[in-house]
């Protein structure tokens, strides 16, 4: 015969009811589905977006394309990028380096990098990036002041604030 008393007794919780964490994750996928069920501008967004990215990912040639073409991404880019890349093609740079202030960022050392390619970059190179503000010993090849039109997103906007423009230079 079992003894009496909580010695016998399993206190385990009821199959399925020990992590609430599923019953959050079942309520909120459920208002999403109610959502997107009752709101037709939602669905066929949805729809859309869904059968887009089925068609760019079967399509190998895009991919190959995006890979190997140069300035393939360029509509990504911002225009102070941009045109501080079209700086370094028109002036004939084979490879680039950054100054102090722009490599500071990292948001622009990225963007400048990707954009540039197939130009390098290299911290050898002897032609270097800079904000015009800041002062260099090099001999200035090129400059592009920046528009104040040119469309920069907010996000995106304090980085180039109070700079005036960019330079390339080149140092022996």
């Amino acid at each position: 015969m079992p003894p009496m008393g909580d010695a016998g007794i399993e206190n385990a919780p009821a199959p399925g009811l020990g992590n609430a964490g599923w019953l959050h994750l079942a309520v909120a996928l459920a208002i999403v589905a109610i959502a997107l069920a009752m709101n037709g501008r939602i669905r066929s967004g949805c729809v859309r977006l869904v059968s887009a990215a089925n068609a760019q990912l079967r399509s190998g040639a895009t991919h190959r394309i995006n890979l190997t073409t140069p300035r393939s991404g360029e509509l990504a880019l911002t225009e102070p990028v941009f045109h501080t890349v079209e700086l370094l093609r028109a002036n004939g740079a084979p490879s680039f380096r950054l100054s102090p202030a722009m490599r500071a960022e990292p948001f622009v050392h990225q963007r400048l990098v990707e954009g540039a390619w197939p130009i390098r970059f290299n911290d050898r190179s002897e032609f270097e990036l800079g904000y015009l503000s800041e002062h260099t010993e090099c001999a200035i090849v090129a400059r592009r002041d920046f528009d104040p039109g040119w469309r920069i997103p907010r996000r995106q906007a304090p980085l180039f604030a109070g700079k005036r423009g960019v330079r390339l230079a080149r140092c022996p």
